[in-house]
């Protein structure tokens, strides 16, 4: 990832996105199925679902989130066509925690 400086603007297409992750994080320990749009190196738009944990330090201290990504941009693509205008389907939301 050379380049970043601001993980929130260049990587996520809604920047609220990582403030949301971590809250949920703090909250609840970890996520699972969070939807989220993220900017390939292309430039590219894809959709991704998060799991997702913080690693702490000895005192609780946050050092780092491990997790996994997975491109779900497809099937995503599919759902929202079926789904076009209910509204039901928005960005970064957590299907299951």
């Amino acid at each position: 990832m050379t380049g970043i400086t601001d993980i929130a603007r260049q990587h996520y297409v809604n920047p609220e996105d990582r403030d949301k992750l971590k809250e949920l994080i703090e909250e609840h320990g970890f996520i699972k199925g969070y939807e989220a749009q993220l900017y390939r190196k292309d430039g590219s738009i894809i959709w991704i679902s998060m799991t997702m944990h913080a690693v702490r330090d000895e005192k609780g201290r946050i050092m780092y989130y491990d997790g996994i990504d997975e491109d779900i941009t497809k099937p995503q693509r599919e759902r929202r066509t079926d789904e076009e205008g209910s509204g039901s389907d928005r960005p970064g939301h957590c299907r299951d925690r």
